[in-house]
């Protein structure tokens, strides 16, 4: 069991289950993880050293991978900016990290 105040509240009644930081919605495990703004900073960090350790692997491996760091792909739907974009032997592969929560369709909104 988590300790976010929903699923406190689901064996003992809080008087509120509003985010004890942000106090702008539920405090869900998910709000906590993939929407407060309390813990925007860290998601941040979490995500460009993600980002940064694929960089790195596929940078030792440069004989084998062309790297591309933030890349603008237009498409007709627009513009297109993934983190990283490798190619490898004629393919390319499109590397876009997404830090998320997967709990009640919050990975499909991100």
């Amino acid at each position: 069991m988590t300790s976010d105040r929903v699923t406190i509240n689901k064996a003992i009644p809080q008087a509120t289950v509003t985010c004890r930081k942000c106090k702008s919605s539920n405090e869900t495990l998910a709000h906590i993880l993939g929407q407060c703004m309390f813990t925007k900073r860290d998601r941040i960090r979490r995500h460009d050293a993600i980002r940064d350790f694929l960089a790195h692997k596929l940078a030792i491996k440069a004989d084998q991978f062309q790297v591309i760091e933030e890349a603008s792909i237009d498409t007709a739907s627009g513009a297109l900016k993934p983190y990283l974009v490798a190619v490898n032997q004629g393919r390319v592969h499109v590397v876009d990290v997404t830090i998320r929560h997967e709990d009640v369709g919050y990975l499909e909104e991100g």
